[in-house]
């Protein structure tokens, strides 16, 4: 495992579901809001600072995407794209990179039904967060 990891040089990560619980909630003036996970957040950071590239490819549009993103420091961030992996697969060519060297949960796979991925992706281990399973599948 820890082989595969040292080989990734990408993470792509969609965000309902993935970053945050999925759920969106919507105030009677049509605010949209989301909640993000501290420990996905703090794992992402500190990703970056290894060095690994982070994106987003996410389905909806929203300015809290694009806060979290500027907070967190991810540098591509494609939202209201329909078909994730065509997106993948550009940013893939674009970046010069393989799957081999991709970790990526988007949620329109059965992988990533819920927050926070870290505990599945076995990456936890780098930075010391530990919790509870979620009821996450394995990626």
């Amino acid at each position: 495992m820890f082989t595969k990891a040292e080989k990734i040089k990408l993470i792509v990560l969609d965000v309902d579901g993935t970053m945050t619980d999925g759920t969106i909630y919507l105030d009677n003036n049509g605010i949209e809001t989301k909640g993000f996970n501290v420990k996905d957040g703090f794992a992402i950071a500190n990703a970056i600072k290894e060095g690994i590239n982070v994106a987003i490819i996410t389905g909806r549009k929203s300015r809290l995407v694009e806060k979290r993103a500027e907070e967190l420091g991810i540098q591509y961030v494609f939202q209201g794209i329909h078909n994730k992996v065509i997106k993948l697969n550009e940013l893939l060519n674009e970046l010069g990179l393989s799957y081999e060297e991709t970790a990526y949960m988007l949620a329109s796979q059965m992988a990533a039904p819920n927050s926070p991925q870290w505990f599945n992706t076995g990456l936890h281990w780098a930075y010391g967060i530990d919790g509870k399973s979620q009821g996450h599948y394995y990626v």
